[in-house]
């Protein structure tokens, strides 16, 4: 009985598995451009204050007020509103957005409609020359009196700061294991041991203050997931997925 049942999970766990990816693959490309409302908005309200605590309060934006969605998928929380949604990241490099017609991501090309390409346009307004792109070959012209862009596109180098490189080794047993609160805790802690006499000092008081912005809005993410787990619950005549469902909302 043991092994029948095993094999029934892990066959209902593949056609899951199946029915997600096929989804995934089948979705269209779209682009999101909810975080373009929410960058301006988050920039304008922390002008003058230091880019690191600006950053945060955007991924504190950005978790409070995104559109949330809920799939087959047990584990919840995606990076836009969509199965295959992308964002464009124009505080990196923007001038881009003006010309082409199309973007491209890791599943394929992304069509951008005339009012994704309004917002775009909105965002170039405010970053073409604040962006990383921009500021990088400024600082690289004044350094060496040429600029480097004929060179990057002639191919002689390679082109590592116009779009954000996602890149990362993330703690994660840490932070499931010891769990938010305790790290919240520790920062806390460390935050109050710091003195305010030394350059250093006020460089970590920064970082610890943005990382408590940015592991608060994280369970304050967690919390609209469990709530709309909960109306999802609620909703469904579906008894087996509304104890999944309800499972979800707890753990989250």
């Amino acid at each position: 009985m043991a092994i029948v049942n095993e094999r029934t999970i892990q066959a209902e766990v593949s056609d899951r598995v199946r029915r997600l990816k096929d989804y995934l693959l089948e979705s269209p490309q779209k682009l999101d451009t909810e975080r373009l409302k929410f960058l301006q908005e988050s920039y304008r309200e922390t002008e003058g204050q230091p880019p690191i605590i600006r950053r945060a309060k955007l991924l504190e934006k950005v978790l409070r007020h995104k559109t949330l969605y809920m799939d087959e998928n047990p584990l919840v929380g995606s990076v836009t509103q969509y199965p295959a949604g992308v964002y464009a990241f124009p505080e990196w490099s923007c001038r881009w957005m003006l010309k082409d017609t199309k973007a491209v991501s890791h599943l394929g090309e992304v069509g951008i409609s005339d009012q994704d390409r309004e917002a775009l346009k909105q965002a170039v307004d405010y970053w073409q020359e604040k962006c990383i792109f921009t500021r990088t070959n400024q600082v690289f012209e004044e350094k060496y009196g040429f600029s480097p862009i004929p060179h990057l596109k002639a191919g002689v180098w390679f082109d590592a700061v116009s779009f954000p490189s996602g890149g990362g080794t993330v703690d994660y047993p840490r932070v499931i294991y010891k769990g938010l609160g305790k790290l919240i805790a520790d920062v806390e802690r460390r935050l109050k041991e710091l003195p305010v006499s030394s350059r250093e000092a006020l460089r970590k008081r920064d970082f610890y203050r943005a990382v408590l912005i940015c592991l608060r809005a994280v369970i304050e993410y967690a919390h609209r997931y469990a709530e709309l787990a909960d109306k999802m619950a609620a909703e469904t005549d579906d008894v087996g997925r509304s104890e999944e469902l309800l499972k979800i909302a707890d753990i989250c």
